[in-house]
């Protein structure tokens, strides 16, 4: 588990090695958009000294959520002021349980509130100590929290005594894994070395700890005693003091808050993708619609496209992911084609208006597929400006036992107003078959440069 900073400012940013970068807005940490982590988004909130609540409100495009937490810890039990000669001591808090479960997208409601609950109290007059309160996910899912410790009966330098521990949670509920909180350990005291203070020493068996928190290790205490331990991460319960001969009571500190991590699995659309690299596609029979990062300038197109009848395989825009332009005049394309079965070859085409961007020349193969690689800008400086890019195809005619190539450049402006003028970039562009289908196997690489 990460070792997030404590008091975090709105903004502050938290990179751990081999782990992704996180930013604190306010209320729960969320993770940035990592490069090959397109459709994956996560959000840690941390618990504090009192109850944390959190709404978590279903994304449309979810498929699966992960959710994995840790309930508080308890706090250790106050030990009693000691008489001359004497050891005061209680036993130390336990951990939170924890859990871990993947949700499918259906099995989840629009919302659903987590609470951390407190940590177990610190508690500081002679007694008991307080359990940590659950962490839940809804009614879905229940993490008890830390059991606490107890005091223990005050016993002579030349004697020994033990003192009863919280005890495991029970386990967590609605979990695919989970384990229980972890039980102090049961302290042994008035291990007798000699008569006086300086020389007898007691022993105190640590907190309960949890997967992510760890509970104070076994201390031993002489003369001066013991004050209560914190533990480390989350989840954790606390050391139970000792009070030495002639001292007061020893009070304890409250438990470990818990956590939760809720990590995302989103179907890849405009708001999910910050900053990919690169995707890789499988293409549909109708063709492949590809939506552009928000901050995106420049695609690169790579691939291989199989067809089940004669085609040719076009490319639209489309400034808003819904409608593409298509229209006679929105697109400008120019180059040479080459056809090996012809001596006439190559051929020089100069700039004509189309309603389509031409990848490769057409095919009438169903076993040869169509090569693709292509490039064009997705957002431009001003909107008084062009889109352009550059396209090399190569197909195989069958007919005539031919191979084609070609290589164009290209253009277009979409006119006024069509494009965002404060982003002056397109939403998605899609790859289609200027007739009949794509065929099993089609696939495409596009990579993105910002």
């Amino acid at each position: 588990m990460f070792d997030f900073p404590n008091s975090p400012s709105v903004g502050q940013v938290y990179q751990p090695a081999g782990g992704p970068s996180w930013a604190w807005d306010g209320t729960v940490w969320k993770s940035y958009q990592a490069n090959g982590e397109t459709a994956i988004a996560r959000t840690f909130i941390p618990g504090g000294s009192s109850a944390v609540t959190y709404t978590y409100n279903k994304p449309a495009n979810l498929r699966h959520l992960e959710f994995e937490g840790v309930a508080a810890g308890a706090s250790a039990g106050c030990a009693a002021a000691a008489a001359a000669s004497t050891w005061g001591f209680a036993s130390g808090g336990g951990g939170g349980s924890w859990g871990k479960k993947l949700f499918t997208a259906a099995a989840l409601p629009a919302s659903v509130v987590v609470t951390i609950g407190a940590p177990g109290a610190a508690v500081s007059s002679q007694g008991n100590g307080n359990d940590g309160a659950a962490t839940t996910f809804g009614s879905l899912i229940t993490l008890p929290g830390g059991i606490h410790g107890y005091l223990g009966t005050n016993v002579a330098y030349t004697s020994w005594n033990t003192v009863t521990a919280g005890g495991n949670t029970a386990m967590p509920t609605g979990v695919d894994t989970g384990a229980p909180g972890e039980s102090a350990d049961f302290p042994v005291v008035g291990l007798a070395v000699g008569s006086s203070p300086g020389t007898v020493l007691c022993y105190c068996g640590k907190a309960g700890g949890s997967p992510w928190g760890k509970g104070f290790p076994p201390q031993f205490a002489g003369a001066a005693g013991l004050v209560s331990m914190a533990g480390t991460g989350y989840g954790w319960g606390s050391t139970a003091g000792i009070a030495s001969g002639g001292q007061g009571a020893k009070a304890s500190v409250a438990g470990g808050p818990g956590a939760v991590l809720l990590t995302e699995y989103l179907a890849v659309a405009p708001a999910d993708v910050a900053a990919p690299l690169k995707q890789t596609f499988t293409v549909p029979s109708t063709g492949l619609v590809v939506p552009v990062p928000p901050t995106a300038r420049h695609v690169i197109i790579r691939g291989h496209l199989y067809a089940t009848a004669a085609l040719t395989p076009w490319l639209q825009v489309s400034h808003d992911g819904t409608n593409f332009f298509s229209g006679a005049n929105d697109y400008t394309i120019g180059g040479t084609n080459h056809f090996s079965g012809s001596s006439a070859s190559p051929q020089k085409q100069g700039y004509v208006t189309t309603t389509a961007i031409t990848l490769a020349p057409g095919t009438d193969s169903t076993f040869v597929p169509m090569i693709i690689d292509c490039d064009f800008t997705v957002s431009k400086p001003s909107n008084g400006q062009c889109f352009g890019g550059q396209t090399r195809g190569w197909s195989y005619n069958s007919a005539g036992g031919a191979a084609y190539n070609a290589s164009y450049q290209w253009m277009f402006h979409t006119g006024a107003g069509a494009i965002n003028a404060a982003t002056n970039q397109i939403a998605a562009f899609r790859i289609i078959p200027s007739a009949s289908t794509f065929a099993a196997g089609s696939v495409l690489t596009v990579e993105w440069i910002y």
